[in-house]
């Protein structure tokens, strides 16, 4: 149950007859890793900034001191064991304050679903762990670029009923362009219906799958009350340029300047107004100052000034819950584009990390060495966790903490699961060079042109034209209506957040397409498949592309590998002949509907496992699928093509300016296999056809031709579920919290009738659902050892206790 507003005015000292208040939350922003190292920073910035909010809060009594994640508060705690008890009194006592359970600030675009979920899971365990017993409501994203617009599911998922974002799409800030703030929002944005058409930071937001959950929007960025007591442009550490003035009349004009920016979006009497950017310093007697306003000011101006946390302010708005708009399927992208595909091998190894980890999870169940194998593998989650950071797996912190901490981390995961797999699953149980040989598609090659004939598909692939596929029928209907599977490099003036077209003074155009020149072909019949490959240079980049063909799949595989030359994007391109006018793709949480271009021409859109283009459900589509996150784009509803690879170095405007707020640069050293599938629908969208489970399908495939995966099928049966549309397991673990194991669903599509569960080996005694943090929330029915229950949402976590 929520406090009465009453209430919660009396905790503050907030005087009962106030119209007009305005709440300075004081929160930490400290990036694990961008451009120092975790050590550096903790050294250069954490230990004093943490000494100095705790002799705040001891100083001044009725003052509040928010944390947005777990990570440095940990690191913070090992290094001062004298702190415990002061640590533990203020988190208990609420006056340090958590605003996540997270172990970062997650970028939730990129990472899968189980690691963000394990990341909000593993910061409120090592809070209990140390006895604290704050678990937290709210998840800030304090300074993610752009967020999942299925975040109310995600967050749902794991417990968590509100939100606070800042970057959205088409919103000003500075140091991010060189353009005057009037040419703000820009128009068709989220910002744009936030700020101009609804006229509010403050609502109810609604996803696709009918999730809900309390939002608050940042108009005015998360360090916005920084200067409260200071003059000057800002505190950043980047480039602090300010001093210090907590005279009366400073602290008055800035209280009212900031009022009178947040007033024309207030739906309450509540104004938040967020002071901590990055790695600021708390301020000097923050609560002194506030006083001393209301005291001499509040007559005046009708004002009232407190410091409180973010989850005060929620809980106050919450009180008006009737009078916040109902915001339906928000989609807060595209901010930046550029940190979807940068540093693409660093994101294919967080999400075979992922993989790997769930998978040395769920053989330790089939050995029955669940807790032996949770323990060896806690460090190895906690480094994924930290990989969901908005400047890690975005891959926008500098060369040198992607060598010193990024890299080896996720390297490190691969390398130790791989080798508790090895031990876990007997030798008998790898595979074996007996399988049978697979029927091969049919083929020829003449005059330069290869062709291959399938039950599924008859296709050409032309040397002259560069090794493309040329012509295309599949299940009997020409699909292609121009050259396909074409390899188009860029040259790309944008770094590792943003994209040359997404700035002023920027630049992205066409250089040259692997179409453009005579590429000779090799075919090759394998053991399952016919591969027929290529290879070829640009700028001095050897690139291979091999296209694989099965004669029992309708889809076709391929694969590139190498390297995009310096300041360079390299895409997929194909033209489908039938045009499309809207792109459905997977995002963590859910499926989105997109419109071909928003914000930026063209429009690459974050897309993870699947993407699917068409006009009409009667018409024909094109799906595509893709292991690792990739960004989508339409040309003109014409042509769709998928970003491979990339290696863009810095944001450059008019070809020599850095922008202030993307100072990192990053040369992609390693080289990066792009895997992905393609094919077509006859009719119908991606519900109909499935695609979810196709994408798992194309994902299990790849995973299977790698070493550290030859114990997957080992696993496929453990759980056993009769659903009418596709469920997948995303988790089978032991428990961290409570008894018995966890089992992880997810359903894109929502099914209406019941499921049924049950554990092959292991009859199952009780059952209850519960939240990714594992509390438990309705106990459930089982019969005969197998559970029945309807799904309600995309996301949904079990717990299951064996006989």
């Amino acid at each position: 149950m929520h406090k009465p507003e009453s209430q919660l005015r009396e905790t503050l000292g907030i005087p009962p007859e106030a119209a007009k208040i305005i709440v300075f939350a004081e929160s930490s922003h400290w990036d694990p890793n961008w451009l120092k190292t975790s050590t550096q920073y903790y050294d250069d910035f954490i230990q004093t900034n943490l000494d100095q909010a705790l002799a705040w809060l001891e100083k001044e009594p009725r003052r509040r001191y928010s944390v947005e994640c777990v990570f440095f508060l940990r690191m913070y705690w090992q290094r001062n064991p004298h702190n415990h008890e002061r640590i533990r009194e203020l988190m208990n006592t609420g006056r340090l304050w958590m605003t996540s359970s997270g172990v970062t600030t997650a970028d939730t675009l990129l990472p899968g679903e189980e690691a963000l979920l394990r990341d909000f899971l593993l910061g409120q365990e090592w809070l209990r762990s140390i006895g604290v017993n704050q678990e937290p409501r709210t998840a800030y994203f304090t300074d993610s670029f752009g967020c999942t617009p299925a975040l109310p599911s995600l967050l749902r998922a794991a417990g968590f009923e509100r939100t606070a974002i800042t970057r959205i799409d088409g919103m000003y800030f500075a140091g991010c362009d060189y353009e005057l703030a009037r040419n703000f929002p820009r128009g068709g944005s989220s910002a744009e219906l936030l700020g101009e058409c609804i006229k509010t930071q403050d609502f109810i937001w609604r996803d696709a799958n009918g999730a809900e959950i309390l939002c608050h929007w940042n108009a005015f960025n998360y360090g916005q009350g920084d200067l409260l007591a200071a003059r000057g442009i800002t505190r950043v550490y980047l480039f602090p340029l300010y001093f210090k003035d907590a005279s009366s009349g400073n602290v008055r004009n800035k209280i009212e300047s900031f009022y009178a920016q947040l007033a024309p979006l207030a739906r309450t009497p509540y104004h938040f107004c967020p002071i901590g950017f990055d790695f600021v310093p708390p301020i000097e007697n923050l609560v002194e100052i506030l006083d001393r306003y209301n005291q001499q000011e509040y007559p005046r101006s009708g004002i009232w000034a407190v410091n409180a946390t973010l989850d005060d302010y929620l809980d106050f708005v919450d009180c008006h819950r009737d009078q916040l708009p109902l915001v339906q399927a928000l989609d807060p992208n595209p901010y930046w584009t550029g940190f979807y595909t940068a540093r693409p091998y660093l994101k294919k190894i967080a999400h075979q990390a992922l993989d790997q980890l769930v998978l040395t999870e769920r053989l330790a169940y089939l050995e029955g060495q669940n807790t032996h194998i949770q323990e060896q593998l806690a460090e190895d989650w906690w480094s994924l966790a930290v990989s969901n950071h908005h400047d890690l797996i975005t891959g926008t912190s500098s060369d040198a903490v992607m060598e010193a901490e990024s890299y080896p981390w996720l390297e490190g995961i691969l390398d130790h699961t791989k080798a508790l797999c090895e031990r876990l699953s007997p030798p008998s149980s790898s595979r074996t060079s007996s399988k049978k040989r697979s029927e091969l598609p049919r083929w020829e090659k003449e005059d330069h042109i290869v062709r291959i004939n399938t039950p599924h598909y008859q296709i050409e692939l032309d040397e002259n034209w560069g090794g493309c596929i040329t012509h295309g029928v599949f299940a009997g209907q020409g699909m292609l209506g121009g050259i396909s599977n074409d390899v188009v490099t860029y040259a790309d003036s944008g770094g590792l957040w943003r994209m040359g077209h997404e700035f002023k003074g920027g630049h992205f155009k066409q250089l040259t397409a692997a179409s453009d020149q005579f590429i000779a072909l090799s075919i090759d019949e394998e053991e399952d498949c016919l591969r027929v490959s290529s290879e070829f240079e640009i700028k001095g980049e050897t690139i291979l592309r091999e296209t694989l063909f099965f004669a029992d799949s309708p889809l076709v595989f391929g694969r590139i590998t190498g390297r995009a030359p310096a300041k360079c994007t390299m895409t997929i391109r194909f033209h489908p002949a039938a045009p499309h006018q809207e792109l459905a793709m997977a995002q963590p949480g859910g499926v989105v509907e997109r419109p071909l271009e928003k914000n930026y021409s063209p429009t690459y859109w974050s897309m993870q496992s699947f993407a699917h283009a068409n006009s009409h459900p009667d018409q024909p589509g094109f799906a595509f699928f893709a292991t690792q996150p990739t960004a989508v784009a339409s040309l003109q509803g014409e042509a769709i093509e998928f970003i491979a690879l990339r290696n863009a170095l810095r944001e450059k405007a008019f070809g020599v300016i850095g922008i202030p707020a993307n100072p990192a640069a990053g040369f992609e050293k390693q080289a990066c296999e792009f895997e992905y599938a393609f094919g077509f629908t006859k009719d119908g969208g991606w519900q109909q056809n499935r695609l979810e489970a196709i994408a798992d399908q194309v994902k299990d495939h790849y995973l299977g031709k790698r070493d550290a995966f030859r114990y997957q099928e080992q696993v496929q049966g453990q759980v056993k579920i009769d659903a009418p549309k596709p469920v997948r397991i995303i988790a089978l673990k032991r428990a961290h919290r409570g008894e018995g194991l966890i089992l992880r669903l997810r359903a894109y599509q929502i099914p209406q009738s019941p499921v049924t569960i049950h554990l092959p080996q292991h009859p199952i005694k009780a059952a209850s659902l519960c939240d990714a943090r594992e509390r438990d929330l309705q106990s459930l029915e089982v019969e005969k050892g197998k559970i029945t229950l309807s799904l309600t949402d995309a996301l949904t976590t079990l717990r299951l206790i064996p006989y």
